[in-house]
């Protein structure tokens, strides 16, 4: 599934090199998604946007002026230059914030990390164009990215998450997830807040250890993991629980419960707690088995995660009915 990362910046194209052979990104295409008016309302170009369902405001209607701000959607495919399609790559843009005040310009270099590619060496990416530039209560911002001289690596597991979440006035809301280092995706986000209000389209803020949900559009705190499968399988006098997950920010550790019926009371059994091993770009396969069962008796399990928080979210419950058969059929 092709990750979209929301935000006013190019990502991705190519360098770092491999053992023989040059890593980069191309293009693979591009379009216009969104035109976004003064008056705060939006417009989908096109019928199959996942990004909103319909447009509230007079200019999204009778407007004859340009868009306040276009959102344009670039799809990308990383490979080397032997043509193999390279995933868990993180491409870094150079981005130029510059502010003008009182005839003074500031001006500040960044190199945003975009989130990893996927399994087919794919990744989307919504932004503004290049050069945006508005002007509030004297004040000036101008965002703009460059194609040169990007960069690729793989992600460090310790990498800082955070998460970008954008609410316009018409009521439409999406997010991006981003590594957050040197703190310059939470740096960029500030700085997207303070163009949308200066456009008057909206606002963002940034939330640390949180991750996008893309498909309600909205940061998520709390329970931050994937979980792709819980299952629970009978043996002879014993129970294995497995699960897997895709990713993991903020994840602390594990519990298991179980219960004699699908709606009583659940008690923990784990003696300790289970280590998250995952990360933010990594899931990981675990493995927990139940011995204090007793043969054609069904019991039901549910899989706790814990925050580093302390936040908790129960997933679950399945089942499973121990027997002698059963331990034949591992």
């Amino acid at each position: 599934m092709k990750k979209i990362a929301l935000f006013f910046t190019l990502f991705i194209c190519l360098i770092s090199s491999g053992a023989f052979a040059l890593e980069e990104a191309v293009l693979e295409s591009s379009e216009d998604i969104m035109y976004c008016y003064a008056d705060g309302s939006c417009v989908p170009v096109g019928n199959d946007n996942p990004l909103v369902s319909e447009p509230t405001g007079k200019m999204a209607t009778y407007s004859t002026l340009p868009p306040t701000l276009t959102l344009t959607q670039l799809n990308f495919v990383v490979k080397n230059t032997s043509g193999q399609f390279l995933s868990n790559r993180c491409v870094g843009v150079p981005v130029t914030l510059t502010t003008i005040t009182g005839g003074q310009t500031t001006t500040e270099q960044y190199i945003f990390w975009s989130m990893p590619t996927d399994v087919l060496g794919k990744i989307s990416v919504v932004l503004a164009r290049s050069g945006i530039t508005n002007t509030c209560n004297g004040t000036t911002y101008k965002m703009t990215f460059t194609t040169s001289g990007l960069s690729v690596t793989t992600p460090i597991n310790n990498w800082p998450m955070g998460c970008c979440q954008i609410t316009l006035t018409c009521g439409i809301t999406f997010c991006y997830s981003a590594p957050n280092i040197n703190g310059y995706a939470e740096c960029l986000c500030n700085k997207l807040d303070k163009i949308f209000r200066c456009l008057g389209i909206g606002a963002a803020s940034w939330s640390p250890g949180y991750k996008c949900n893309y498909q309600t559009g909205l940061c998520e705190g709390g329970t931050l993991i994937e979980l792709s499968r819980f299952e629970a399988h009978p043996l002879n006098k014993a129970v294995r629980i497995e699960w897997s997950t895709e990713a993991e920010i903020n994840s602390g550790w594990f519990n298991i419960l179980r219960s004699e019926a699908p709606d009583g009371q659940y008690a923990v059994i784990n003696t300790s707690p289970i280590v998250a091993r995952g990360s933010a770009f990594e899931g990981k396969v675990y493995e927990f088995v139940d011995t204090t069962v007793r043969n054609r008796k069904t019991y039901y399990y549910k899989l706790e995660e814990i925050t580093l928080d302390g936040e908790s979210t129960m997933y679950g419950p399945v089942s499973a009915t121990p027997s002698f058969l059963s331990g034949f059929f591992k």
